[in-house]
């Protein structure tokens, strides 16, 4: 019988032990640029003279739901659009709208996807929307060939009263 080396044995321990433990360190990445994401978000609306959006639990699972999606399939796709929409609306929801996005690298990072909605026609008149009063988001970190990719979706909306 052959003996391993203790140093390679002592290397393979710590590399197990370091993929155990990096989804939480994932995941830590991803409500740090959630939060931030957010925070970029109110800070434009109020920029524009428009008033900040407020955590929804309802639109935060929804959020979570399709982000979780688009990383699981490694796709960036409004599939499903219209069940979430319906069902903000059968929980008391009046106005619906999501901003998705994904990038590789630097081009994940928050600053850079609030730039990418900030500049395209459609995601726009979602973020300024002035009835807007909620929303819920989330970002999925997904390692790749090429490193890591966040996937975000945030969803904007506005209850009945």
């Amino acid at each position: 019988m052959k003996r391993v080396p203790v140093g390679i044995a002592l290397v393979t321990i710590i590399l197990i032990l370091v993929f155990i433990f990096a989804p939480s360190a994932d995941a830590s990445v991803a409500k740090k640029f959630r939060k931030e994401t957010i925070q970029r978000i109110n800070t434009y609306r109020v920029n524009h003279h428009l008033t900040k959006v407020k955590y929804s639990y309802t639109l935060n699972k929804l959020a979570q739901r399709k982000a979780r999606q688009m990383a699981r399939n490694y796709t960036v796709s409004h599939s499903g659009y219209r069940n979430r929409a319906a069902y903000y609306f059968r929980h008391g929801g009046q106005l619906y709208g999501e901003v998705i996005a994904s990038g590789y690298g630097l081009t994940g990072f928050p600053k850079y996807i609030v730039y990418k909605w900030r500049h395209s026609k459609q995601h726009l008149a979602i973020l300024k929307n002035r009835r807007m009063t909620e929303y819920g988001a989330w970002v999925v970190k997904r390692w790749t060939p090429y490193g890591p990719a966040y996937y975000y979706c945030v969803i904007l909306g506005t209850r009945n009263n």
